[in-house]
């Protein structure tokens, strides 16, 4: 009897032994699974981290991918990516009445897709040439001029509700020069003499502070217009905050084109054997050249402003060659030679250039399409 008693006993001891140490083995079965996981998580954050700095996109490329021509046809500037503004004689109007221009047809305004080469009518008038077609850092409007023979009128069209206004009248007598600068605002060169600005809604006065006549070049940037005469060639800054003028140390200058971005100004100023292409800095006030030439002409500067397209040609020759420079990439590309009186325009992108080529007879148009 005490031997079964005994037995019993050790039999529940023995289960109570078994359920007891059973959580304790489940508790320490949990932690493994833990670290398990985390060292996954932590694999799979290095593997994503390789996996986006390997993804990263590689810097813009100088390399050239593709050149298309179109010929006759004068590309003027960007509706937007892969359309383009483009001047062409318009055959479906008369022929002009003036006896020197009777077996023309008028010059209209078209938009024209590079993928489809498909043309729309803009703009056109009958026994009117237009011309000067550029689009507003917005897109919308449009400044382009009226000619026959003599000087040109200039407008602003508005591309949505095909509304405009011409740059004339009081008080500025009419527009000499204009050209869009930031702001959706038109500045340029009045038959009243001095200068004046436009806005989009058809505001024209005369900036009064500036009472030389005979302007011959003028660009703005921020609250600072640059500008110089036919009497005098050097470059002066005049700010229409302070109303300050200040004379800036380049004495001869020929042409100038503001950044987009309002970084820098392009400036051809006139040398021994030539001219040279400076990059000036309003704010560092400092300059780098970037050419030197017989001549240099055609500059656009691309949106952010580190590209460049101006076309030189050197002492001894007659036909330019078109250049584009990385300042980025502190890159310069030759793209295309043979050029005469040519022009250039970006692309939104930039990753698109027009330039435009005459061959005596008609202007052609080149598209150059960057590797990306």
């Amino acid at each position: 009897m005490k031997n079964k008693i005994t037995i019993h006993i050790l039999f529940m001891l023995a289960v109570m032994l078994f359920v007891a140490c059973s959580p304790a083995e489940e508790e320490v079965t949990d932690p493994i699974v833990e670290d398990t996981q985390e060292d996954t998580q932590e694999d799979t954050q290095e593997d994503t981290q390789e996996d986006m700095q390997e993804e990263e996109p590689a810097e813009a490329s100088m390399e050239v991918q593709d050149i298309q021509t179109y010929e006759n046809i004068f590309m003027t500037d960007w509706l937007e990516d892969n359309q383009v503004i483009a001047l062409k004689e318009n055959e479906e109007l008369d022929t002009l009445t003036l006896e020197e221009l009777s077996e023309q047809h008028p010059t209209s305004i078209y938009g024209f897709d590079v993928e489809s080469e498909d043309m729309t009518l803009i703009l056109g008038k009958e026994n009117v040439n237009l011309g000067d077609a550029k689009i507003s850092p917005n897109r919308t409007y449009l400044l382009y001029s009226e000619y026959t023979l003599g000087d040109p009128a200039y407008y602003i069209h508005n591309l949505n509700s095909e509304e405009f206004f011409s740059l004339s009248g009081d008080p500025i007598g009419g527009a000499m020069s204009a050209k869009w600068v930031e702001g959706n605002e038109v500045i340029g060169t009045a038959y009243a003499g001095g200068l004046f600005r436009a806005d989009i809604r058809g505001e024209v006065h005369l900036v009064e502070e500036i009472t030389e006549e005979m302007i011959y070049l003028i660009e703005k940037m921020d609250n600072t217009i640059f500008y110089n005469t036919g009497n005098n060639p050097s470059l002066i800054a005049y700010n229409l905050e302070t109303q300050e003028s200040i004379s800036l140390p380049f004495n001869d200058v020929r042409d100038m084109i503001a950044s987009p971005s309002g970084e820098h100004l392009l400036i051809v100023g006139g040398s021994d054997t030539g001219v040279i292409l400076y990059l000036y800095d309003s704010i560092e006030e400092t300059q780098m050249t970037l050419a030197e030439g017989a001549s240099i002409s055609g500059i656009s500067v691309s949106t952010s402003g580190r590209r460049i397209a101006y076309v030189l040609t050197p002492e001894d020759a007659v036909e330019g060659t078109l250049f584009v420079q990385d300042l980025a990439l502190d890159a310069k590309e030759e793209i295309a030679d043979g050029i005469n009186y040519g022009t250039t325009s970006w692309s939104p992108s930039e990753n698109q250039l027009i330039y435009t080529s005459y061959d005596g007879e008609n202007t052609n148009s080149s598209i150059v399409t960057f590797a990306e």
